[in-house]
């Protein structure tokens, strides 16, 4: 009985391990290529000695900042490195303007990808760096 309790514990951590595996939610990426509203992402992590896949369509977000000094206009360059975040479902049909279908099964996968923000550099504190 102890063996057939190892076999099944072994069994559900494996399949636990496989499952958070595919399961994408944030990530650093390089913006390799501009194209607004999308820039072409590389991911940064090297994983099992290999570059991730090129992300081609990830979206920015705005945030709704107010103020007589704040700039609405996003400022990402190529090279910039980003944090991206990933949907849970596709959105290969999202336009901004209503609801939008789900055409995969896919989950938490790469490419339903969103920047939501630059990784600082010393310079882009108030004082310099």
């Amino acid at each position: 009985m102890a063996a057939e309790k190892d076999w099944t514990s072994k069994l559900v951590k494996a399949m636990l391990n496989n499952s958070t595996e595919s399961i994408s939610v944030a990530y650093l990426a390089k913006i390799n290529k501009l194209s607004p509203p999308e820039a072409e992402l590389q991911p940064l992590a090297v994983i099992g000695g290999k570059k991730q896949n090129v992300v081609s369509k990830a979206r920015f977000l705005v945030l709704p900042l107010v103020g007589k000094d704040v700039s609405l206009n996003l400022d990402y360059r190529v090279g910039d490195n980003v944090v991206a975040i990933v949907l849970d479902d596709d959105d290969m049909y999202f336009t901004n303007k209503s609801t939008f279908k789900v055409d995969s099964n896919r989950k938490h996968a790469i490419d339903f990808a969103y920047v939501i923000g630059k990784v600082a550099d010393a310079t882009d504190f108030k004082g310099g760096g």
